[in-house]
């Protein structure tokens, strides 16, 4: 006979409660643990089923992270072929197909439809050639003498050092150009066919401004007057894909940056508001080249 352990009441073999006092007795205890050891033994992790799929998780991963890798160079690799140089998002076909014809080049090294500094060779307007290491896009062509005009520009820099009323003749630029630009860019050869040429400084055309005195230089910056007369459209007048260039006309005010070409080709009078000693656009100089000396 079995007591019970909460009252000491006799408890009847195998009852699982006491009659007495109603507390569980050691069978109904024995009988909740094996239920609880049941239950334990059915929720049991399969470690191998989770270990399997944990290794196929990083497997696609990898997989994942190899094709992206993939992607990603073919795509580099292929951008840079057809990216145009200088662009900033806008795009020409006629344009794209020029500059293509130009990078074609011969054994000799001068590309296809670029002439070497000229001397005898007959050149005209809109023909491309190649002097000082640079190309030069010829403009106009008078009495043995070439109009030429550096076909991609050279970087962005100021017009002159100081935020004064200033003219073409006394500024920085002028300078620059029939200086250093000078000297180092062209050989000696080269030199002797670039012409000093009387280069006319008039007032600005829509605000007057004075233009100052008229002066000799080698190479010059275009007038207002010389960009509308030189291009037959907007779009011809762009340059390395889309800068606005400066241009040695006046603008508004003379203490304020000269007139430019803006990014689409139109050419602003007004000028595009930045200082003088700014260097926010950008340089494209042009000269007057003997053809045959």
């Amino acid at each position: 006979m079995a007591y019970c352990g909460q009252c000491g009441a006799q408890v009847p073999e195998g009852a699982a409660f006491c009659a007495s006092c109603g507390a569980a007795t050691s069978v109904a205890q024995q009988q909740q643990q094996r239920q609880q050891t049941q239950q334990q033994q059915q929720w049991k992790p399969r470690t191998g089923g989770y270990k399997n799929w944990t290794m196929k998780k990083k497997a696609l991963a990898t997989i994942v992270v190899l094709v992206l890798v993939i992607m990603a160079f073919a795509w580099c690799g292929g951008g840079n072929s057809n990216a145009p140089s200088g662009n900033t998002g806008r795009s020409n076909p006629s344009a794209k197909n020029q500059t293509d014809s130009v990078r074609k080049t011969t054994p000799s090294g001068t590309p296809s439809g670029v002439k070497k500094a000229p001397s005898s060779a007959v050149v005209k307007a809109g023909d491309m050639v190649q002097l000082g290491r640079r190309q030069w896009r010829v403009l106009d062509v008078q009495d043995g003498k070439a109009l030429v005009l550096l076909n991609d520009l050279l970087g962005s820099m100021q017009y002159h050092s100081r935020d004064v009323r200033i003219t073409w003749e006394n500024s920085d630029m002028r300078a620059y150009l029939n200086g250093k630009f000078y000297e180092e860019t062209f050989t000696a050869e080269e030199k002797k066919r670039i012409a000093e040429t009387t280069v006319i400084n008039n007032n600005n055309p829509r605000f007057g401004t004075s233009g100052g005195n008229n002066t000799i230089d080698k190479v010059f910056l275009l007038s207002v007057e010389e960009a509308e007369r030189y291009f037959s459209t907007d779009w011809s007048r762009r340059a390395g894909g889309g800068y606005y260039w400066w241009l040695r006309t006046p603008s508004q005010f003379a203490d304020a940056g000269p007139a430019v070409v803006r990014d689409d080709g139109t050419i602003d009078a007004k000028g595009s508001g930045t200082s003088l000693s700014m260097a926010s656009q950008s340089v494209r100089p042009a000269l007057w080249l003997t053809i045959n000396p």
